[in-house]
C-alpha cells in the first residue's frame, strides 16, 4: 500500500498523463511500499500505454519489479565507497604531515651544520620532498582525491622555490604558463620534482655574479594525448659539449631517471639567443587506465634522453 499523497503524485506524474499524450509510450518511476505486516519494498514501475485505432487509451500495462535487494546493495557500495574517500583523505592528510615533519628535520640539521656543502645537500632534500608533500596536501584538498589541478600546484611550487631563493628573486622572474590540465598522483608526483630540480638548478647557475634574467616555465597538451614541459632560462647557458645522458649533478641526473619514470624523451636545447631549454614530452598516465604490466613483465617503453642542437 502507498501513503495517500504520494499515490495521488503518482496519479498526476504517471497516468494523467496517458489519458490526453495520443502517443503511446513507456513510462518509469520507483516508489517504496509498504506491506500489511509493516515491511518495506521498493519497487521499479514501468507503464506501457496502449491506444485504439481512434488514438484513446485501450490499456495501461503496469509492471512492477522488486529491487529493494538491489538499492540496498547500492547503499552498501555508496556507504563503503564514501567511508574510503574518507580514509583515503585522511591518508593523504597523514602522509602530507609525515613528509612537512622530515622537511623540519632535514632543515634543522642543515642550520646546525657548518659544512657548506651538506647543509646545501641538506636543503635540496628539503625542497624534494616539500614538493611531494604539496602533491599529497592538494589532493587532500581536491574533491574526487584522485587528480589534482597541476595549474595550481605549479603555482604553488613556484612560490616555495622562490621563497628559498630569495637573495634571487628580486633580480631573478619566473615567466608560467601552464594550461589547466589536471594529473594523477603517479604523474604529478615524478612531474613537480622535475620542476623544482629545473628551475632550482636555473636559479643556482644560469645567472651567476648576481646576473638578472628570466626563468620560464611552459606546460601544454599536444596532439595524441601528449604533455609538453619546457623549462628555459636566458642565462649564460650549460657548456656546450655536455651529454644530458651523463649528468654528473644529482639533481640533473634524478631529471633523467623521473623523464624516464614517465616514459618521456628529454632534450635539452641551446637557443640563439643563448640560455638553456630543457623539453620533456610524455604521456599522463589517467587515474582510470593504470598500465598493465606486458605479458614479459615489461612496462612503458622508456624514451632516451637526447640533447637537441
Amino acid at each position: 500500500m502507498l501513503p495517500p499523497e504520494e499515490a495521488e503524485a503518482i496519479r498526476r506524474s504517471a497516468f494523467d498523463p496517458a489519458l490526453t499524450d495520443p502517443a503511446p509510450g513507456v513510462s518509469h518511476y520507483t516508489n517504496e511500499w509498504i506491506d500489511t505486516s509493516g515491511k518495506r519494498y521498493w519497487i521499479e514501475w514501468t507503464n506501457s500505454v496502449l491506444h485504439d485505432t481512434e488514438g484513446r487509451m485501450a490499456y495501461m500495462v503496469s509492471i512492477g519489479v522488486d529491487i529493494s535487494e538491489r538499492r540496498a546493495a547500492a547503499e552498501k557500495i555508496r556507504v563503503a565507497l564514501h567511508e574510503k574517500e574518507l580514509l583515503l583523505q585522511e591518508i593523504y592528510h597523514r602522509v602530507k604531515n609525515n613528509l612537512q615533519m622530515v622537511v623540519s628535520l632535514l632543515t634543522l640539521q642543515a642550520r646546525n651544520t657548518d659544512h657548506p656543502q651538506a647543509r646545501a645537500a641538506l636543503g635540496d632534500s628539503a625542497r624534494r620532498i616539500r614538493s611531494m608533500a604539496l602533491v599529497h596536501e592538494q589532493l587532500y584538498q581536491s574533491g574526487d582525491l584522485s587528480e589534482i589541478n597541476f595549474g595550481s600546484y605549479i603555482g604553488q611550487l613556484i612560490h616555495q622555490i622562490e621563497s628559498s631563493h630569495e637573495d634571487a628573486a628580486p633580480r631573478v622572474r619566473i615567466r608560467t604558463e601552464v594550461a589547466p590540465v589536471r594529473l594523477g598522483i603517479e604523474t604529478a608526483v615524478p612531474l613537480g620534482l622535475i620542476v623544482n630540480e629545473l628551475v632550482t638548478n636555473a636559479y643556482k647557475h644560469a645567472f651567476p655574479d648576481g646576473r638578472g634574467g628570466t626563468i620560464g616555465l611552459c606546460l601544454q597538451p599536444l596532439p595524441g594525448g601528449e604533455l609538453e614541459l619546457s623549462v628555459s632560462d636566458d642565462g649564460i647557458g650549460l657548456p656546450p659539449g655536455i651529454d644530458p645522458a651523463q649528468f654528473r649533478s644529482l639533481g640533473l641526473r634524478l631529471v633523467s631517471m623521473l623523464a624516464a619514470q614517465l616514459g618521456g624523451e628529454l632534450t635539452l636545447s641551446r637557443p640563439p639567443e643563448g640560455g638553456s631549454r630543457f623539453t620533456l614530452r610524455f604521456v599522463p598516465e589517467r587515474p582510470e587506465d593504470k598500465r598493465l604490466p606486458a605479458s614479459d613483465g615489461s612496462h612503458a617503453t622508456r624514451k632516451p634522453v637526447q640533447s637537441a642542437p
